[in-house]
């Protein structure tokens, strides 16, 4: 079900087809007709959700899928210093959706007859169109079904659909675009970083991980206060304002954790244990759980607390599978009973309605496992590790968190114990597959380590 709905949004026209993105949502059940704003975080949270598809079905659709929003979000949404704005607006010259849709005559003039006839079958563009007169490009027959017509081999209808696309978006470019909304906040950044690294190792292309290096580290240069210690939440021309709330606390630790597992800095660990730190020193209850708003903002009657998933994760639900994800990570156990206790005090919650508690329930499928703490080890004459990672990365071990280490890195091994001893066997790359505070025995045998990942 999970593939499908994906594959349907896809080749839905919620999805901009020519230019990449997501639309906000849908107003229909076949994805065709969307609200034509486009959201940063909804960018991030697909993208997310298509690299677990293919790492589950290594189906190339759903790679091809990740890369192409990111290449949208990368293109439109990313200011020159590296942070991502919020997003595009719906409507262009007094009208939503202007932007984006066509006529089947326009069309036809610009690709030529033949062609432009065989985009539009594939597109579903019609004389009649779809929406108030004209057309929203969508993808309701398959390039296969219009290749046994048309002619053409699959790799002829392929290339030349890449070519139309091009040519339509170039032309398209050309007309008056939707408002941008160009705040940058920590929390939304927060989620791109996680997807650009996921998606960045996954897929085996660095420069998304350099691109979320580059959104982390203005965060931290442009929206952090390091005399107050304190996140900030907005940045727009070079103001920074508005203390963080939970969410920006949470979401941003969270792309933190994955680009340390992603680029093995450890400064990006460092970062996220410091900050998880003071989020729970600002927002913490007093009863294992979390306000929206810190001890230190501005004093209302009563502080907000909203453990429920919604369009985005909750800022509590994130900020707990940060406590046990960085637990792990870190060997501090106690971390990992906060997060816990956390789970334990809304559990009469997420038993009586999950589907308000969706991104918690993976919080708890975390800690009831089975989990692992997985160590690569490399050493200084051979610390390419490629095989290892690439294998790790190309397989879904969601309860998984990763170090790679090499033994002159002391700055890990200060703050991760579990990575002491470790040791590249014979000069190789070498993995030990840890849980519940043991290890397997090591291997440099990329099958064997993900026998061990399996099998426990």
């Amino acid at each position: 079900m999970t593939l499908e709905t994906l594959r349907a949004i896809r080749k839905g026209g919620i999805y901009d087809q020519l230019g990449g993105g997501v639309h906000r949502y849908s107003v229909d059940r076949e994805w065709l007709v969307p609200h034509f704003e486009k959201m940063l975080y909804d960018q991030a949270l697909l993208t997310l959700a298509a690299v677990e598809a293919f790492q589950v079905s290594h189906d190339h659709f759903f790679s091809e899928m990740a890369e192409d929003i990111l290449n949208y979000v990368l293109k439109n949404l990313t200011h020159s210093k590296g942070g991502f704005f919020c997003g595009e607006d719906a409507d262009s010259e007094g009208r939503e959706g202007t932007f984006y849709i066509w006529d089947k005559k326009e069309i036809l003039q610009i690709l030529g007859e033949k062609f432009g006839d065989i985009f539009c079958q594939i597109h579903g563009v019609t004389e009649k169109g779809n929406f108030e007169g004209s057309n929203i490009l969508h993808q309701p027959k398959s390039q296969k079904e219009i290749a046994k017509v048309s002619g053409l081999s699959h790799r002829e209808l392929k290339v030349g659909l890449q070519e139309a696309r091009q040519t339509l978006l170039s032309l398209r470019d050309k007309r008056e675009h939707p408002f941008l909304d160009d705040k940058i906040l920590s929390g939304w950044n927060g989620l791109v970083i996680a997807a650009l690294c996921r998606a960045g190792s996954t897929l085996e292309n660095q420069s998304m991980i350099q691109a979320a290096r580059r959104s982390a580290d203005f965060i931290l240069a442009n929206l952090y206060d390091e005399k107050k210690k304190r996140l900030l939440r907005r940045w727009r021309k070079d103001d920074a304002a508005i203390p963080a709330f939970l969410e920006d606390y949470s979401f941003f630790c969270w792309g933190l954790t994955e680009l340390y597992m992603s680029s093995f800095d450890s400064h990006y660990l460092r970062k996220a244990l410091q900050l998880t730190a003071e989020m729970e020193e600002l927002f913490n209850d007093g009863n294992n759980g979390l306000y929206d708003t810190a001890a230190d903002a501005e004093f209302i009657l009563t502080r907000g607390k909203n453990s429920q998933d919604t369009a985005l994760p909750s800022g509590s639900s994130v900020a707990v599978l940060n406590l046990v994800r960085l637990g792990r990570l870190s060997g501090d156990l106690d971390m990992v009973a906060r997060g816990e206790k956390h789970l334990a005090a809304l559990y009469s919650e997420y038993f009586h309605q999950p589907v308000a508690y969706t991104f918690l329930l993976t919080a708890l499928d975390s800690v009831l496992g089975p989990s692992h703490e997985l160590v690569i080890a490399t050493s200084k004459e051979e610390s390419s590790a490629e095989n290892l990672l690439n294998g790790f990365f190309r397989g879904f071990f969601p309860r998984t968190v990763l170090h790679s280490y090499a033994p002159d890195n002391q700055n890990l091994a200060d703050i991760a114990p579990l990575v002491r001893g470790k040791t590249a066997i014979n000069g190789l790359p070498t993995a030990y597959v840890c849980s519940n505070s043991g290890c397997q025995p090591p291997t440099t045998e990329l099958k064997e380590m993900l026998r061990l990942l399996e099998s426990i």
